[in-house]
């Protein structure tokens, strides 16, 4: 949370990074203020409230290149070629896809090159992934700039278009692309 709220502008106002409440399950907190009339500051919201799905899909990716590596490349020969699979729509063919990209990265972790690295890997993605979930106040606060969000993606698609289709569908192939590796890692 306090990596996007600086991202995004925001002042911190008190930051806990542990501090155990048994009776919400709260680990520790981030207080931020923003401008409400900064569009950038007001998107910055939905970013702050989910970053604990992005921050965590980020480290088990990179935990995952340097603790098994045998296992990103599967996924990774997989997942790029997924954006030439999307052809602008999305099929249903996508979805069996990313299970099959999830189940073989799965077995490469428990059955080649089982050793040191992997036990590390497994334990630490176990602890990363059993604490990126979202409080209350995270999807509350995320939720609010939805519709200002969609409207600032729709006129960047709008405006790519118009500008070069080429970009155009180059921007929409990283951004899906980007969405299955999430995707992924969330799975």
């Amino acid at each position: 949370h306090a990596v996007f709220c600086l991202i995004f502008f925001h002042r911190i106002t008190d930051m806990k990074l542990y501090q155990v409440d048994d009776e919400s399950g709260t680990l520790g907190y981030v207080n931020h203020s923003y401008n409400p009339r900064n569009v950038y500051q007001q998107i910055g919201n939905y970013f702050i409230g989910v970053a604990p799905l992005f921050g965590g899909s980020i480290f088990l990716y990179f935990l995952m290149t340097y603790l098994v590596p045998d296992a990103y490349a599967l996924m990774s020969a997989v997942l790029t070629e997924i954006p030439s699979m999307f052809n602008g729509k999305f099929g249903l063919e996508l979805i069996p896809t990313l299970f099959k990209t999830v189940f073989a990265a799965i077995e490469t972790i428990f059955f080649t090159n089982f050793g040191f690295k992997t036990v590390i890997f497994i334990i630490v993605a176990f602890c990363i992934a059993l604490h990126m979930n979202l409080s209350g106040a995270d999807i509350k606060g995320s939720v609010k700039p939805l519709p200002l969000l969609a409207v600032v993606l729709f006129l960047v698609n709008f405006i790519l278009n118009l500008v070069s289709k080429s970009t155009y569908n180059g921007f929409l192939e990283a951004v899906f692309e980007l969405g299955c590796y999430l995707l992924v890692f969330l799975v």
